[in-house]
């Protein structure tokens, strides 16, 4: 998922998050599910910083409990383990995700000149 979020990841960061977007992001990570890409538009630039904060403190959460010595995330049976993908993975994780760490809003950041955002589509 680094990838999807990596070429907008500025423009994404500096949308404000808005709880009001979670449901329309669950509904972004079904459509994920069955194949159905996002695109700049779709889902919402909303759902996009939503779903960029819930990846962001998912990984968190995994490194922190790593660091502590935990580092199994989620138990998979060994009849499943060869099926298991990162997309399934994701979806645990981050389906209906309550954030266990605050959030950091970029909207009010002051870009330094020339280094700021684009857009996504001009949100």
């Amino acid at each position: 998922m680094n990838d999807v979020f990596r070429q907008n990841h500025v423009p994404i960061s500096t949308i404000a998050y808005s709880p009001a977007f979670e449901a329309e992001a669950d509904q972004a990570l079904a459509a994920h599910a069955r194949g159905q890409l996002w695109t700049i538009s779709n889902p919402s630039a909303g759902a996009w910083r939503v779903l960029m904060e819930r990846h962001i403190q998912s990984m968190t959460l995994a490194l922190a409990n790593y660091a502590q010595g935990n580092s199994k995330v989620l138990t998979v049976p060994q009849t499943l383990q060869k099926v298991i993908t990162g997309l399934q993975v994701m979806l645990f994780l981050q389906w209906s995700m309550a954030l266990p760490f605050p959030v950091e809003n970029w909207a009010s950041y002051v870009w330094p000149d020339k280094s700021g955002p684009g857009n996504l589509v001009r949100h």
